[in-house]
């Protein structure tokens, strides 16, 4: 399928997608090996491209919005808003500390997406109501871990620019 048959707002989307990850390769390079970096982008595009081609021909698919939701959302707040820290620290720009925060809170919150992706295949319908349960289990999960994560003193050996700036530090 050509890319000019793409839907508007997944071929949109797909484009902010693969425009982030763009900037996000140049802002890390040199500053993390280079094979997380292009590894961190294919993902994204991966997934924001799958996403946006099963949307242009089934605009009202789960399984394709839920793709193309994470695949925006990692090149935002992982891929981008890392190679900013990194760069942020590595120049001494502004805000560093606060991008590599935000990457730090990306992760987790995906996970009900992932549980939704694999309930819903193949069908885009999940196999009863009572799987419902377990995708609210892994967004109470979700709401649980995610201020113990991000709160977390000790994450600061992933922050380029020294400790975590929203870690609890212990009396």
């Amino acid at each position: 399928m050509a890319l000019s048959r793409l839907r508007l707002l997944p071929g949109l989307l797909l484009t902010l997608t693969v425009l982030a990850e763009l900037a996000a390769v140049v802002l890390s390079w040199r500053l993390e090996p280079a094979y997380d970096t292009l590894l961190s982008a294919v993902f994204s595009c991966a997934f924001a491209g799958t996403g946006a081609l099963i949307l242009s021909r089934h605009p009202r698919h789960v399984i394709g919005w839920l793709l193309l939701a994470v695949g925006v959302e990692n090149a935002l707040a992982a891929d981008l808003a890392q190679g900013y820290g990194l760069r942020a620290a590595a120049e001494g720009w502004p805000g560093g500390p606060v991008a590599e925060a935000i990457v730090t809170a990306s992760w987790l919150p995906q996970a009900p997406a992932f549980v939704l992706i694999v309930l819903l295949l193949p069908t885009d319908r999940l196999p009863g109501q009572t799987w419902w349960l377990v995708v609210w289990m892994s967004v109470l999960g979700v709401a649980l871990a995610e201020p113990g994560w991000v709160l977390n003193p000790l994450t600061g050996g992933e922050y380029a620019a020294g400790p975590n700036p929203a870690g609890c530090s212990t009396p």
